[in-house]
């Protein structure tokens, strides 16, 4: 399951006195930053993302569902099993993985095989033990949670500011 990154603000002071006289101008200023927030998410998990062909990259996207949320995630069918690992079992099509090996420059290392013998291999390899986990959505959420925070304690500043507060 995909880690989802959550900033609680209820014990925050400042938030508080923000809330009550500025409701307005705090939520705009909140907006904002949420936009903002999933805007630096979706770029660094593109960062972070695994890159043999660039669909994956290419589909993460940040999007706002709320006034005040966003969600910054890929959309594959297959991102949370790069995310999280396969067990053993199923095994992609030999058609990906040939693309993946070419665009990798990977070569047998029998000469006697040929790129169809080496995608086979790989094939029985990830159906008979799976693959590695590589958790680019959980560390983005762990490394962007202090950032992710410091944009709404900025925001709450900014419209103290606004109305003349600070």
């Amino acid at each position: 399951m995909l880690k989802a990154l959550t900033v609680d603000m209820t014990g925050d002071r400042q938030f508080r006195k923000a809330l009550e006289q500025t409701p307005g101008t705090l939520f705009n200023q909140l907006k904002r930053m949420v936009t903002r927030g999933g805007s630096e998410a979706a770029r660094e998990l593109k960062r972070s993302a695994p890159k043999a062909h660039s669909t994956l990259v290419n589909s993460i996207r940040s999007i706002r569902d709320a006034d005040l949320s966003a969600i910054a995630a890929p959309n594959t069918d297959y991102a949370q099993f790069v995310n999280d690992g396969t067990g053993s079992g199923g095994a992609p099509s030999l058609q990906a993985i040939k693309d993946w090996i070419r665009v990798k420059g990977i070569t047998p290392n029998n000469p006697n095989h040929d790129l169809d013998d080496l995608a086979y291999m790989i094939s029985r390899s990830i159906a008979r033990k799976g693959t590695r986990a590589q958790p680019f959505v959980d560390n983005t959420a762990d490394k962007l949670t202090p950032r992710i925070n410091q944009l709404m304690q900025q925001a709450v500043r900014n419209s103290l500011a606004e109305v003349g507060l600070l």
